[in-house]
């Protein structure tokens, strides 16, 4: 093989792998994209889940509210259902801490770390609340959350989004 034709050749193949490097490097952009766009949407399932669970929730204790005062009172009941009687073993399912967040700030905008610990412990009691703040410090590093102040948070609002107040 003559010289002029291994110079062709060498400079044939480095233009296939710089060309190789570059589909390799939007292949890799296109997953992290993908890979982004999968972990959003399984946080907004975990948020309307909640939403929805919340919503069946209040309808059906606003149902039996109703109901309760269609019918006439025995001697001694007050027509208000006990609530410790009537707690039952969560079958719901289990939401992420994240989606806890997302929702209380969804619903009051902002708020304190303290008040986010409460809500967590609230409506995840198997979880640490003290241990939200792991989940905030993510939530802000992805750009979910922002820090308005020192100690309180608020949703991450897109330049297209009204603000609500």
């Amino acid at each position: 093989m003559n010289v002029t034709r291994r110079k062709l050749w060498a400079t044939q193949l480095a233009r296939h792998a710089a060309e190789d490097r570059e589909l390799l490097r939007r292949a890799t952009a296109e997953r992290q994209a993908a890979e982004e766009a999968l972990r959003s949407a399984k946080e907004r399932e975990d948020l309307v889940a909640l939403m929805a669970t919340a919503s069946g929730t209040a309808l059906s204790k606003a149902e039996a509210w109703l109901s309760a005062l269609d019918e006439p009172l025995t001697e001694g009941e007050t027509g208000v259902p006990d609530p410790v009687a009537e707690a039952s073993p969560c079958s719901q399912p289990r939401v992420s801490v994240a989606a806890v967040i997302q929702n209380l700030l969804r619903l009051q905008v902002e708020a304190t770390y303290a008040e986010i610990k409460d809500e967590v412990g609230k409506m995840r009691p198997d979880v640490k609340a003290e241990n939200c703040a792991r989940d905030l410090n993510r939530m802000v590093k992805r750009g979910i959350l922002t820090r308005p102040r020192t100690g309180s948070y608020r949703l991450a609002v897109k330049e297209s989004e009204p603000v609500r107040y």
